[in-house]
Parts: C-alpha cells; sequence; structure tokens
C-alpha cells in the first residue's frame, strides 16, 4: 500500500544552521572531555608525588613531573584563545593540586616558598612545549598554596609524634642559615592569605574562605603538637 503524500525531501533553510550549531556542540563536548580526563590523571599524578615527597626526604620525582608535563601537553591546543577561560573551571582542580605539590617539594628541600612568578614559569614551560595556552591564574595558585599548608602541617604533626620535634631541627634550610621553626612558616603564610583583598561574593572569595578553614585548623594542630612537647620536656 502505498503512501498518498509522501514526506517531502525538501530541506529547510535552517537545516544547515542546526547542523552547524550540532557540530559547534559536539566539539565542545569533546574538549570538554579531554580536559576532564586530563585534569584527573593530573590530580592523580600529583597526589602520587606528594605522598612520595612524605614517604622519602628526597625522592626521584624527575617521573612524576614529566608525566604531569605530558598530560598538560595533551590538552594545550584546547586551550588557545578565549578557551583557556571557558575551561579553566574543568582545570582548576588539577592546578591546584599540582601547585600543591610544587610549593610542597620546594619547602622541604629549600625551605623556602615557591612564588607566583615562579610557578607561571613551571606552567609556561608546558604550554610552550607545543605552542598551547596552558596557564595559571592567581587564584590557582593561592588555593593551592591553602592546600599547601595542610601537607606542611603533616610534616609537623609526624615529626612531633616520632622524633619529638615540629620542624625545629637541624634540617636542610636550618643547614643554609634559615633556622625558623616550621610553625613560624605555617603561620606566615597564614598571616598573608588572611590580609588578601578578594571581592566578597565571588567564586574566588568563596573558595578562599573555605580553604581558610583547614588552613587555620592545619596551624592549630602544629601549635598544638609544638606545646605538647613543651610540657613533656617540663615534666621529665
Amino acid at each position: 500500500m502505498s503512501l498518498k503524500n509522501p514526506p517531502s525531501t525538501t530541506h529547510s533553510p535552517l537545516t544547515p544552521i542546526f547542523e552547524s550549531f550540532k557540530s559547534a556542540l559536539d566539539t565542545h563536548h569533546d574538549r570538554r572531555e579531554r580536559i576532564i580526563k586530563a585534569s584527573r590523571d593530573i590530580t592523580a599524578t600529583s597526589k602520587k608525588l606528594i605522598f612520595a615527597l612524605h614517604r622519602t626526604p628526597t625522592p626521584s620525582t624527575a617521573s612524576f613531573h614529566s608525566t604531569i608535563a605530558a598530560f598538560y601537553a595533551s590538552i594545550a591546543p584546547d586551550l588557545h584563545g578565549p578557551n583557556a577561560h571557558r575551561y579553566a573551571v574543568n582545570l582548576t582542580g588539577a592546578n591546584q593540586e599540582y601547585i600543591e605539590a610544587l610549593c610542597f617539594e620546594r619547602y622541604i628541600t629549600t625551605r623556602t616558598l615557591l612564588s607566583y612568578e615562579e610557578c607561571c614559569g613551571v606552567f609556561a614551560r608546558l604550554g610552550i612545549c607545543v605552542g598551547g595556552g596552558v596557564g595559571i591564574g592567581v587564584e590557582d595558585y593561592v588555593l593551592g598554596m591553602c592546600d599547601f599548608t595542610g601537607e606542611v602541617m603533616r610534616v609537623g604533626v609526624l615529626g612531633a609524634a616520632e622524633r619529638g620535634v615540629t620542624g625545629g631541627d637541624k634540617g636542610q634550610g636550618e643547614e643554609k642559615g634559615q633556622g625558623r621553626l616550621l610553625l613560624d612558616d605555617l603561620r606566615d603564610v597564614r598571616m598573608v592569605l588572611e590580609a588578601l583583598d578578594v571581592q566578597e561574593g565571588s567564586w574566588f572569595g568563596g573558595q578562599l574562605e573555605k580553604k581558610m578553614v583547614v588552613v587555620r585548623q592545619s596551624v592549630e594542630k602544629v601549635e598544638k603538637a609544638s606545646y605538647e612537647l613543651v610540657i613533656r620536656g617540663r615534666e621529665r
């Protein structure tokens, strides 16, 4: 039985427009998925780097950095121009985790902090290697620095429990004339972070407020460990 009115094969003039929209959306979702996957891989590798730094005083970290650089290089072409801002929310977690690892590695080896400019240099090299747009904003740096204080706190508390010190023993930093207590460094970082003038109600302001709660708790934990050591020492 034949149809009396077969469907028309005439294309609407709007069809090419919607097809272009579909193509643009498919490209966007594919790019976003690549960035999210790379972000997860960068985060996982950064965590492994931090764990290695906790286990061994001077571990070989080159393999971790090269792996992370490869992940960044794989998505650098996707972050050209306005795409760097468009997908920043998908990459900020990985940036913060890697910054945390970089800051922690610098601190336990030299007892100094990694500056924002030095961080930018690291990320610029990761992007420039393939001509991409991998970059870092001051927001990622500050939030990564907040997380870094938690790693320093673990070093201090573990040192108090195992060796009866809280970062004030003769380590690499003190041998170089930087005889500061780990607690002093944590307090200084907390003071600088608290002094930041951040726009109230902004995304960055909300994230910083949440992380500052943890920063203060980290300082308090090391303070408590230090006080307990002093008390135990006087009781002997």
